[in-house]
C-alpha cells in the first residue's frame, strides 16, 4: 500500500484496520480485529513506513548517493527496526512486557521504500489510563514494581531500553502495567560503549546525554523520573508547580538543572521511604543508584500497603479530594484552580445542609427572638453560649455550676441514676430545640 493506511483496509491475513490509535514520529498505531468461526480477535498494530517521506529519499541523493546506495541505505534502517523483532520474541509471555505476536515487511511497489507491520496485544496507554482512573500512591509503587519486574527480564537478556517513559508503559485489563516499545533498545554489548544517544530528553539519564558510558542503571534513572512525575501532579523536576504554566523556556531551564547535578527537590505527593527510593534512583551519580532493579522491586515491595492500609499510613488520602495522587488535565475540559473552581469563575454560594428524613429545620423564621417563636414553641434565639445550657437545664430539672467548688471531680457517689436522668432529660431538651 506504499505506507498509505486507512481503516477498512486488510492487511495480514484478514485483519481489518477498524481505529486509529495514535501516531508518532516513526508510524502508526492501529486496532485491528479479525473473525474466525464466530469469534473476533482483536489486537494492536504498529505500522513503521521506511523512509518517511520522499524528501529523505531526495536528501539522500543531494548527499551524493545513488539510487542503488540510497536504497541499501535505508535498508540497512529496516534491518535495524527489525532487530525489535528478535528481542520482542526472547520477551514474549512474559506479565510485564507487552506481547508481540507476529510482524512483516513489505516493499513499496514503486520507488525505495517499506512497511514494517508489528502485530501485538491490544493495550490502554498509561497517560489514557489515568485520565479515567486516577492514581493513589498504591497504583504508583505498583506500576514501579512491574517495571521493575520486566527491567529484570531485560537484564537478564544483556537488554538495555533506554527509552522508558509514560508513552511507551501500557495497561492491560487487569490493571497489570506493561513496558512496550522496545524499538531503540540494544544489546549490552552494543550500548556499553556509549556510541548511540537515543531515547527522550525529558527521561534520559546524565550519562547518557553528555555520551558516557553507561549501563542498566540508565533505565532505573528512567523509572524513577517517570515516578516522580506521578507523585509531582504530572511535573518533571524543577519545572514550576502545578498549576502554573510550563513555557519551553522553563523546560530547557529544567533540563539544564537535572543534567548539572543539581540536587532534585522532593515531589509534592511523596514523603518518607517512597520519597527516599525515588531519590535513589534517581541520584546523578550512576554508582550511587540502585544496583539491580530486582534491589528497587524489593524496596518497593517492602512500603507496598493494601487497601485496608491505607487510612492508616496516608489519613489525608481517605478522602476523596486527596486520594487521587496523579490525574492529567483531561483534553477539552478547563484547567482548575487549585481551590477546585474554574478560572474566570466566581465561587458559589454555600447553600445549606440538605433536609435529612425526620429532622427539624434549623432555618430561622422571620421575628423570631429569645422567649416565643411564632409557631408558639419555646426558642431562646441568638442567646450566649452558657445562658442557652441553662437554660436547657432549667428546663430538665437541672442546673449549672460555673466553677470548681460547684463542680467537684466525678466520683462514685456523682455516679447515680438521678444525675443520669437529669443529663439525659438536658439531651432531649436540645434536641426538642434544635
Amino acid at each position: 500500500m506504499d505506507g498509505q493506511y486507512q481503516t477498512g483496509d486488510t492487511v495480514m491475513k484478514n485483519w481489518v484496520l477498524t481505529k486509529k490509535l495514535g501516531e508518532g514520529s516513526f508510524g502508526k498505531v492501529f486496532r485491528i480485529e479479525r473473525t474466525d468461526f464466530g469469534e473476533t480477535y482483536h489486537a494492536a498494530l504498529k505500522i513503521i513506513t521506511v523512509p518517511q517521506s520522499e524528501s529523505e529519499v531526495q536528501a539522500a541523493l543531494e548527499e551524493g548517493m545513488s539510487p542503488e546506495e540510497a536504497e541499501r541505505y535505508f535498508y540497512g534502517m529496516v534491518e535495524d527496526i527489525v532487530r525489535e523483532f528478535a528481542l520482542m520474541a526472547k520477551l514474549k509471555g512474559t506479565a510485564h512486557v507487552v506481547s508481540y505476536e507476529d510482524h512483516e515487511v513489505l516493499h513499496h511497489r514503486e520507488g525505495i521504500g517499506w512497511d514494517i507491520l508489528i502485530r501485538m496485544e491490544e493495550l490502554t496507554p498509561l497517560l489514557a489510563y489515568a485520565y479515567a482512573n486516577p492514581f493513589t500512591r498504591r497504583d504508583i509503587i505498583r506500576l514501579g514494581i512491574h517495571i521493575c519486574h520486566s527491567l529484570e527480564l531485560c537484564q537478564k537478556y544483556n537488554i538495555i531500553h533506554r527509552d522508558i517513559k509514560p508513552e511507551n508503559i501500557f495497561v492491560s485489563e487487569n490493571g497489570d502495567f506493561k513496558l512496550g516499545d522496545f524499538g531503540i533498545a540494544r544489546t549490552v554489548e552494543r550500548t556499553m560503549s556509549g556510541l548511540s544517544k537515543k531515547g527522550t530528553y525529558n527521561y534520559m539519564a546524565p550519562e547518557v546525554y553528555k555520551g558516557l558510558d553507561y549501563g542498566f542503571s540508565v533505565d532505573i534513572y528512567s523509572l524513577g523520573l517517570v515516578l516522580y512525575r506521578l507523585l509531582n501532579k504530572n511535573r518533571a523536576p524543577f519545572l514550576p508547580p502545578a498549576p502554573q504554566p510550563i513555557t519551553y523556556g522553563g523546560r530547557e531551564r529544567a533540563l539544564a538543572c537535572r543534567m548539572s547535578g543539581e540536587e532534585i527537590p522532593a515531589p509534592c505527593c511523596a514523603s518518607g521511604r517512597l520519597w527516599e527510593i525515588v531519590r535513589k534512583a534517581t541520584t546523578y551519580q550512576a554508582g550511587d543508584r540502585y544496583s539491580s532493579p530486582g534491589v528497587m522491586r524489593q524496596e518497593l515491595e517492602a512500603i507496598l500497603y493494601s487497601q485496608e492500609d491505607a487510612a492508616f499510613i496516608y489519613p489525608e488520602g481517605t478522602r476523596w479530594r486527596s486520594r487521587r495522587i496523579f490525574t492529567p488535565p483531561c483534553p477539552g475540559k478547563p484547567e482548575r484552580s487549585p481551590r477546585g473552581r474554574r478560572r474566570g469563575r466566581k465561587l458559589p454560594v454555600r447553600r445549606c445542609r440538605k433536609k435529612l428524613p425526620g429532622r427539624k429545620s434549623r432555618k430561622r423564621l422571620p421575628g423570631r427572638r429569645a422567649g416565643k417563636s411564632p409557631s408558639g414553641r419555646r426558642s431562646w434565639g441568638r442567646l450566649p453560649g452558657m445562658e442557652w445550657r441553662k437554660r436547657c437545664l432549667s428546663s430538665a430539672g437541672g442546673s449549672v455550676r460555673r466553677n470548681s467548688e460547684q463542680n467537684p471531680p466525678r466520683t462514685e457517689e456523682r455516679r447515680n441514676p438521678a444525675a443520669k436522668g437529669v443529663w439525659l432529660r438536658f439531651y432531649a431538651a436540645v434536641r426538642e430545640h434544635l
